[in-house]
């Protein structure tokens, strides 16, 4: 589960940056593939820790 955090923290930090650089040239972070996948990749990881916590807190029950 840490390691899984670990990555998804990474990850966002690269949404973040490439962000910020896009909003700095003026571009639409709708209208760029790269922004879009990365978004993708962390909504992908976000969704497996939120299961994994939900799968964790049923075999504590």
């Amino acid at each position: 589960m840490n390691e899984l955090l670990s990555e998804l923290e990474k990850e966002r930090r690269k949404l973040n940056l490439l962000g910020e650089e896009l909003m700095k040239q003026s571009i639409s972070l709708s209208c760029n593939q790269e922004f879009q996948e990365q978004s993708q990749k962390v909504d992908q990881l976000v969704a497996r820790y939120h299961h994994m916590k939900a799968k964790r807190k049923q075999q504590v029950r």
